[in-house]
């Protein structure tokens, strides 16, 4: 290993000397000479595995990471889609299926291309069905497991206290906010018995009132005339509920027990009025027990002071008495008449309503799902208008049919569709309501997963469905102030809407249709402009993988490269085409007829460096990210001097592509025949050097002064050093 960006002139077993270029040890001094076969001529052709058996991954692989001799288990540790086929752009796979890859080959990365044997050899490749957990062999793939189910657990227990708490805060505390339930008492008697009545009421909401329970209904006394029918106002949402004491309570029960009317109803001095179909769960947990429980009270203690007042007054009476006795009914004073506007009595109703509007976004969830992945095998090789249609119009046109089988489970289970309108009508207007409930949220899983990718849409889906269900089990009287958000949301405007059309409680069709279908256009919206965004990384990374496939080259630079044109070192380098050895001619070189014929090497970054430079990788690593390279993308070639290379004293042969000048100085063993034809046919009159590092010698003219020191063997200049016979690369 060398320090810095140069490599060492000593050899192994010399002092260590001063310069910038000094060995770090021994033993890897002579790994790098393993590797990089500069120092001996043996040994060169020795390290270098034969053209055939050079591996060629898709990514550019370190050098000195890749064994010499290819293995069978490091072909099946090998991704498929890491080998020399065309590779494959974001758009041919899903984005997840990416990310999923991209861990096992870090997972694997670390050993696939380390010795087979010795110091630093990679493990045994793991063989499928013949492992136990905690086999060291699977030890990477056993860590990229832990990191997923830990990563999964974490994310899970984080979503799980963002959104449960929102869902059981939209219970926890109803009953404290049962005052927020307005409920009226309307006074049309005038007499003892409305007084009482509208006394009592209101005497409940203050905390002296012992009704055997904590909760109140917020009542507010309303004018005998302030409505002329208080059924309807009580439909039109005006309050919750409504106690009327109706007119002439008082007279006709004094009448009745004067003249011993055995028709007299005492139940027809109160009526209380609600709407159980408004919302089930309020009513029938508050409104309704909570006015059942004061009027009770109430009632019951007017009626024991009229008894007895009454008796009191008719006592020795027979004419009296003997009326008492026709009427006995009249003792029991007075009492109440329920009417209930809109009974919830559908059971099913609640399947239809609460927990299927959540299977609703699950069907939706799933044909979002299947429409991502089929997409990805037609998307890639769409227009993208044409991609944009494919993405809004078929789930539109999915939903079509799953809405309509949703809608029609409700038949046999006889759902009341014809509560407001005809039985026909208001199934099809339900089936409409439930085709843009599930447009609403199906488009919205769409735009997500464009994003998220469905590797993480679970975590959308789970905000998405608890804070739509919190705001549609209670009413917003019920709740804190902050779940008023759910009068923009989905779920509780098509479940408003199902109950206008079961139970034709208050019309809220309009707003409803309303809010959804702005749901639907702003998925409209979002959709489009999420898939643009991502469709312009992916048409990003299908040039740039087009560009690996017409050039050979990575975009992705060396890791110390430097950015713009670089220079890099080629050796053990070869020219081919379809995969046979070439000999480049005069025609070939000076035409640019370079088509099909691809460089092969084991290339070194420059750096962009100069002088001693093109020294520092031929005593090792130097400061090169030594890496198997297959390079088709040439532009030219040509042998001049250059100050890269020797100081500028010898003439070079480099090749051009669009991203890199590449210096060839040593070919590989099986090629060194055909280049050497290949230089003198092509540049005869150029002495280019292309033998390994010499073994003895005197210091050449292009070494610099200042390090003569540090040549490994004669430190005298040598005028003559040079050329095929004595020189060095």
């Amino acid at each position: 290993m060398i320090q810095k960006d140069r490599s060492c002139c000593g050899t192994p077993g010399t002092k260590l000397c001063q310069s910038p270029w000094r060995v770090v040890n021994e033993d890897k001094f002579q790994h790098s000479r393993k590797w990089c076969g500069l120092l001996h001529p043996v040994g060169y052709k020795a390290s270098i595995p034969k053209i055939d058996d050079i591996i060629i991954p898709s990514r550019l692989t370190a050098l000195d990471e890749m064994s010499t001799t290819p293995t069978p288990n490091a072909e099946q540790t090998r991704s498929s889609k890491a080998s020399t086929d065309l590779p494959r752009t974001i758009t041919q796979q899903s984005r997840d299926t990416m990310v999923e890859e991209e861990e096992e080959q870090e997972a694997a990365r670390s050993s696939v291309w380390k010795p087979a044997e010795g110091p630093g050899s990679r493990p045994p490749a793991p063989e499928k069905f013949a492992h136990t957990i905690f086999d060291p062999k699977i030890a990477p793939l056993r860590k990229v497991y832990t990191k997923i189910i830990l990563m999964t657990l974490a994310l899970t227990i984080i979503m799980m206290w963002i959104c449960l708490p929102v869902y059981w805060g939209s219970l926890a505390r109803s009953a404290t906010h049962a005052p927020s339930l307005k409920a009226w008492v309307i006074d049309r008697d005038g007499g003892e018995i409305g007084q009482a009545v509208v006394q009592g009421l209101l005497a409940t909401t203050q905390p002296t009132f012992k009704t055997g329970t904590k909760q109140h209904l917020g009542w507010v006394q309303v004018a005998a005339d302030y409505v002329e029918d208080v059924g309807e106002a009580v439909l039109d949402e005006q309050a919750w509920g409504a106690v009327v004491v109706n007119a002439g309570a008082t007279a006709r029960l004094a009448a009745a027990r004067a003249s011993g009317d055995s028709s007299y109803n005492p139940a027809s001095a109160v009526t209380f009025y609600y709407a159980q179909a408004r919302n089930e769960q309020a009513t029938g947990s508050y409104v309704n027990p909570l006015t059942t429980a004061a009027l009770t009270q109430i009632l019951q203690q007017f009626n024991a002071r009229s008894t007895a007042s009454y008796l009191g007054s008719i006592s020795g009476n027979a004419t009296a008495l003997q009326a008492l006795t026709a009427a006995p009914q009249t003792l029991s004073g007075v009492w109440w008449t329920t009417n209930n506007l809109r009974p919830y009595n559908a059971p099913v109703a609640t399947a239809i309503m609460l927990v299927g509007q959540i299977y609703l976004c699950i069907f939706a969830f799933i044909m979002t799902m299947s429409n991502d992945a089929a997409r990805g095998i037609l998307g890639p090789f769409l227009k993208l208008r044409s991609y944009l249609y494919l993405r809004i119009l078929v789930p539109l046109g999915l939903y079509l049919p799953l809405s309509l089988a949703f809608a029609m489970v409700s038949l046999p289970f006889h759902a009341p569709f014809g509560a407001k309108y005809s039985y026909a009508g208001g199934f099809f207007l339900y089936f409409l309501y439930t085709y843009m409930g599930m447009t609403a949220l199906g488009l919205a899983t769409e735009a997500m997963v464009t994003i998220l990718t469905p590797r993480f849409m679970a975590f959308f889906l789970i905000p998405l469905i608890i804070s739509n269900v919190s705001v549609a089990t209670l009413p917003f009287d019920l709740q804190p102030w902050f779940y008023k958000y759910g009068y923009g949301f989905p779920i509780f405007n098509n479940t408003t809407a199902v109950r206008t059309i079961l139970f034709n409680t208050k019309n809220h069709l309009g707003r409803s249709a309303g809010v959804i279908i702005a749901w639907i256009v702003l998925s409209s919206i979002t959709l489009p402009l999420f898939t643009i965004i991502m469709r312009r990384r992916d048409e990003r990374a299908h040039k740039q993988a087009m560009l690996e496939k017409n050039g050979g080259e990575k975009d992705t630079l060396l890791k110390d490269e430097l950015p713009g044109m670089s220079t890099r070192i080629a050796v053990s380098f070869a020219f081919m085409s379809q995969g046979e050895l070439i000999e480049l001619d005069e025609e070939i070189v000076s035409h640019n007829r370079f088509d099909h014929i691809e460089l092969l090497a084991a290339v070194g970054n420059g750096l962009d460096r100069e002088g001693m430079f093109s020294q520092a990788v031929w005593f090792g690593e130097g400061g090169a990210s030594w890496k198997w390279m297959k390079i088709d993308d040439i532009q030219f070639i040509e042998c001049q001097p250059s100050v890269a290379f020797r100081m500028g004293t010898e003439p070079c042969v480099m090749v051009c592509t669009s991203k890199a000048l590449y210096y060839l100085t040593v070919p590989h063993p099986d090629y060194h025949d055909t280049w050497m034809r290949t230089l003198k046919s092509v540049w005869p009159k150029e002495n280019v050097d292309v033998k390994p590092w010499p073994l003895e010698g005197c210091r050449p003219t292009w070494w610099s002064a200042e390090y003569k020191d540090d040549w490994p063997f004669d430190p005298r200049q040598d005028k003559g050093f040079g050329g095929l016979s004595r020189g060095a690369s």
